[in-house]
């Protein structure tokens, strides 16, 4: 044997040695079914301050759903090397003892990177299921940047910082709910101004 087959190959870089790794946590969010009342896997998401991450979904439209709380992973890991594992969980399904019966399963209310899911709840859906158990119960502002509402505006000619607003909301957004949000602000221009005419 030579030398070389002797040499030792340096370590791979792995996401606990890397610059700016840090700990964090990829989670599962155990929920029961808005239709059928089923328990499985509601959430997946990624944080490095789990009791935090917790805090913020007591805003959304399953918080009364969820049951409890199950770590699919921790470490010490980069940014990107958690928000790929998160990734992954979402589109191959996390398989939690107990619940999901030895098979991995998708959760349901997560958007991103979920959209081909059969069994996903869309956002709409879920704040209505949430207002039929609780009726009065309205999303916190900032719940969700992709729902979005016209304001209220005002009769007579519109500030311009009212426009500068709405554009604001649109833009924040994103997709196809900002150019619904354009479209329908330019309409409802496009009509007052007809009727000052």
């Amino acid at each position: 044997m030579t030398a070389s087959a002797f040499r030792r190959r340096a370590p791979r870089a792995s996401a606990s040695n890397a610059v700016g790794a840090r700990w964090g946590c990829v989670y599962a969010l155990i929920t029961r079914h808005d239709l059928t009342g089923e328990i499985g896997v509601g959430y997946v998401g990624e944080t490095t301050d789990l009791e935090a991450r917790l805090a913020q979904h007591a805003l959304q439209p399953f918080a009364d759903r969820i049951v409890r709380v199950v770590l699919a992973g921790q470490g010490v890991w980069t940014e990107a090397h958690r928000k790929g594992l998160e990734k992954h969980y979402i589109r191959h399904g996390v398989t939690v003892p107990g619940v999901t019966g030895g098979r991995p399963q998708r959760p349901w209310f997560n958007v991103d990177h979920n959209r081909d899911n059969p069994n996903r709840i869309l956002p709409w859906d879920a704040i209505r299921y949430r207002q039929a158990r609780e009726p009065g119960w309205q999303p916190q502002i900032g719940w969700q940047r992709r729902l979005v509402t016209i304001p209220t505006v005002p009769q007579g000619p519109m500030p311009r910082r009212v426009v500068v607003w709405c554009w604001r909301q649109c833009k924040a957004a994103g997709g196809r709910a900002a150019r619904w949000c354009w479209r329908s602000l330019l309409r409802w221009l496009r009509r007052k101004a007809r009727r000052r005419r």
